[in-house]
């Protein structure tokens, strides 16, 4: 991402940091401020009307978003800009939410119920996918309240109007679950390496036995621990974030980092939460200090949008499937080249 998006996007997310004493809920304030610098169509090309940031660069942005524990649908709403762009609908303006008709279903009829949407309660509209079409359903919503670990609305929403829009699906459904997964990597990344920042702020800072508790062999370990698992979340991340653009064309290949890239992040989050609340010690659980706003975070989006067990499982039915003679070419072949 070039320097001055970062500078712009980091700028902006400092001040609406999340605060750790307060539920996270979406400032009017801050949605108008992302749409004014394009941010929900980060992930459409230029060429159909997106604002022409690599793929890549959009994800940095919402591991931006992760690192500041912003409270906003910034991976909903990019993706379903998206899934309109490539679908040939205009854009819809606000925060969306891009949900998933049961199988069977041949269009979103008032009533339509949907479990666990994130933002549901602020959505301006919803994004259906159902079986080969997509429909485009507005506000208002009947709402009930709902939350994850981290506090984050994921929203019981009934529908009360009929769809507003119609088209064909371009995009394969195993293909969507895959950027969701890449997306929802890419915010753990940042998430992550915020929770890195604060546990060593706190051992430099914290003294025990007359010398911070950093300089001590058992902390440093901790921390180090900690660091290598937060690289590895940002490599994983961006290696899946950079297969994007041939999610279309080498679907196959792209599922692949994006299942690594969840299953990674999803492994070392655990092991991140644990070691940096064991640094802290029991202020790192108390409402006032920021660490639980990152831990919890990571919890919850280590099981959004598929875990590691189920991507695992996804990925050794695929490399199965190939035999053992092309396992090293599958591991190493570049998305986008052929098999």
């Amino acid at each position: 991402m070039s320097d001055m998006i970062t500078d712009m996007v980091s700028r902006l997310f400092r001040e609406h940091r999340g605060r750790p004493t307060e539920a996270p809920a979406l400032d009017p304030g801050l949605w108008a401020a992302v749409e004014e610098m394009g941010i929900p169509l980060a992930l459409v090309p230029e060429a159909l009307g997106g604002i022409g940031l690599e793929a890549a660069d959009a994800c940095a942005i919402l591991r931006v978003a992760g690192a500041q524990a912003i409270a906003a649908p910034l991976a909903d709403t990019m993706l379903a800009s998206l899934l309109l762009a490539q679908a040939g609908a205009d854009f819809l303006s606000g925060p969306l939410a891009v949900v998933t008709a049961p199988s069977g279903t041949t269009g979103c009829a008032p009533g339509a119920r949907f479990r666990a949407v994130a933002f549901g309660r602020a959505a301006a509209a919803l994004v259906v996918v159902g079986d080969g079409w997509i429909e485009t359903v507005p506000a208002p919503f009947a709402v009930e309240p709902g939350a994850n670990i981290a506090g984050e609305p994921r929203d019981t929403l009934t529908t009360t109007a009929a769809a507003s829009g119609r088209w064909a699906l371009t995009v394969d459904p195993a293909v969507l679950r895959g950027l969701r997964a890449v997306l929802a990597a890419a915010q753990m990344a940042g998430a992550a390496q915020t929770a890195l920042d604060l546990t060593v702020a706190y051992a430099n800072e914290r003294v025990q036995f007359g010398r911070p508790i950093g300089k001590f062999q058992a902390i440093q370990h901790h921390i180090a621990v900690i660091a290598s698992e937060a690289a590895a979340m940002g490599a994983a991340a961006d290696m899946a974030a950079e297969a994007i653009p041939f999610a279309a064309t080498d679907p196959d290949g792209f599922l692949a980092k994006a299942a690594a890239a969840k299953v990674r992040c999803g492994e070392a989050a655990g092991r991140i939460a644990g070691l940096a609340h064991q640094v802290h010690g029991a202020i790192g659980f108390t409402q006032e200090y920021e660490l639980h706003m990152f831990t919890r975070r990571l919890w919850s989006w280590r099981d959004e949008h598929g875990s590691e067990a189920g991507w695992s499982e996804i990925l050794g039915e695929r490399l199965f499937a190939r035999g053992a003679a092309a396992l090293w070419q599958e591991i190493t072949r570049p998305t986008g080249e052929a098999a």
